[in-house]
């Protein structure tokens, strides 16, 4: 089911190695982003606030950073 699904989606899952520190530092530097990106769009709309939107929003800006080496997206 979880194959199908992501299929579906395309979603492609990556795994790390259990404690491998530069992924792990990595992941935990976009959950950091994500949460922050949350909290200020729940201070800005406030009644208005749908986490849903806000979360495809937060996860839509970070897929379209722009890299400053290569100038292409991450």
């Amino acid at each position: 089911m979880r194959n199908e699904y992501c299929d579906e989606k395309n979603i492609t899952i990556i795994h790390s190695k259990p404690r491998h520190p530069q992924i792990n530092g990595i992941v935990k530097i976009l959950h950091k982003d994500i949460k922050k990106s949350l909290y200020i769009e729940k201070l800005v709309k406030k009644e208005k606030y749908n986490i849903k939107i806000a979360l495809q929003n937060s996860v839509f800006s970070h897929n379209n950073i722009i890299c400053r080496s290569t100038k292409l997206n991450q």
